[in-house]
């Protein structure tokens, strides 16, 4: 009778896992004999139960367990562990202690995707371990921007051969990761929402120009709010309660850097008004009354333009 292994993991945390759960098993000497679509628990217990035509260990996958209902409670007794020459790997998703079930999870060989944090200085941190562990210097500018720009985990592991690749050994800064991990789109936002915060008059209409190639300006007037409310809040209030409300919002570390640039540039007076103007924007636009990507690039130009309280960077 077979061992059984459970794969439990959401998204493309899923195929990674499984991926790696076959080989491991191919290597102890298994062998993939069928991808069941149909069937239930005792059919197939009852055909690993048959010992194979070409092997004798036979694994054979399940990737969507859930199908299957909760595990039988008599057929608990033919789960065997590693000792076993047959092999049942499920793949689920959910609550394990339903499906398949707590007393068969307590006897499987267990495997969950990573509990990733989703923001803060804890998903950073998880960013350059899993570059450590590929074989790639991250630094920590680079790994906050990484953490902030891609919001799947699996898609951040899958850019990192590439980074090892493109730094021969030395560290990966923000402009590798920019020039390799980020679409043209992104990187022309990127520009624009790091220009803003710099008062850098040369990014924020360079990234306009390829941005407003697009026929609505709202995902950028958004964008542009959620980066400079952050700067708002740090300009109006005393850093404890500035960083208490930008955790409240979850705000990433690498746009939380950048507006406090922007908030120690501008001042409060010049980022109310420029907050309230997107505001009134976004309304317009919604409203079919609004002046598009002229009246978007007007009040950037304003916020530039408005007195400074530091040097430019």
């Amino acid at each position: 009778m077979p061992r059984v292994v459970v794969i439990g993991a959401a998204g493309t945390a899923q195929r990674r896992l499984l991926s790696e759960t076959v080989a491991s098993l191919v290597g102890q000497g298994f062998s993939v004999e069928g991808r069941p679509e149909e069937g239930d628990w005792r059919e197939l217990f009852s055909s690993l139960r048959t010992g194979g035509l070409f092997s004798e260990k036979r694994l054979l996958v399940v990737e969507e367990a859930a199908r299957l209902g909760p595990f039988p409670s008599e057929l608990l007794p033919f789960v065997e562990g590693e000792e076993a020459s047959s092999a049942l790997v499920l793949v689920c998703e959910g609550d394990l202690r339903r499906t398949p079930g707590k007393a068969l999870v307590e006897r499987a060989w267990l495997v969950r995707g990573e509990s990733v944090p989703p923001w803060g200085s804890r998903r950073v941190a998880w960013v350059r371990e899993a570059a450590r562990e590929a074989g790639v210097d991250l630094d920590g500018a680079a790994a906050s921007l990484l953490a902030e720009w891609i919001d799947d985990v699996e898609e951040i592991r899958a850019q990192l051969p590439k980074l090892a690749l493109a730094a021969e050994g030395g560290r990966v800064g923000t402009p590798i990761v920019e020039a390799l991990c980020i679409d043209e789109g992104g990187k022309s936002l990127l520009l624009l929402l790091d220009g803003i915060c710099r008062g850098r008059v040369a990014d924020v209409l360079g990234g306009l120009t390829v941005l407003s190639r697009e026929p609505s300006s709202l995902p950028v007037v958004t964008a542009l709010h959620n980066r400079l409310r952050l700067a708002l809040y740090q300009a109006l209030l005393p850093p404890r309660e500035a960083k208490a409300i930008l955790g409240a919002l979850k705000a990433k570390d690498y746009a939380s850097r950048l507006a406090a640039e922007a908030a120690r540039l501008y001042g409060a007076e010049a980022l109310k008004g420029a907050v309230a103007g997107l505001i009134a924007l976004n309304a317009a636009e919604k409203m079919g009354r609004g002046r598009g990507w002229n009246g978007l690039c007007l009040l950037l130009l304003e916020l530039l333009a408005s007195p400074r309280r530091g040097p430019r960077p």
